[in-house]
């Protein structure tokens, strides 16, 4: 599973990874974006994200990492 498949699972949080979620579900051109967190960072600031947005991409990365490991198989 890639990050954005697993971000848009999260999208009816109330939380900054919550908000994050529906932005990405808004926005088509970032699924084409390799599964890089780099990639993904860059995108993401080139579309001038906020400082905020930033943020809670950073924090939902480490939390997709772990799920990743949580869940190989997925």
């Amino acid at each position: 599973m890639n990050f954005c498949e697993w971000i848009l699972r999260l999208n009816k949080r109330d939380t900054p990874t919550g908000d994050l979620s529906r932005d990405i579900e808004q926005d088509q051109a970032i699924r084409s974006v390799p599964n890089a967190r780099r990639d993904l960072l860059c995108y993401l600031e080139s579309m001038g994200a906020s400082d905020g947005a930033i943020a809670a991409f950073k924090s939902a990365w480490t939390s997709y990492l772990a799920y990743c490991r949580r869940h190989p198989e997925e």
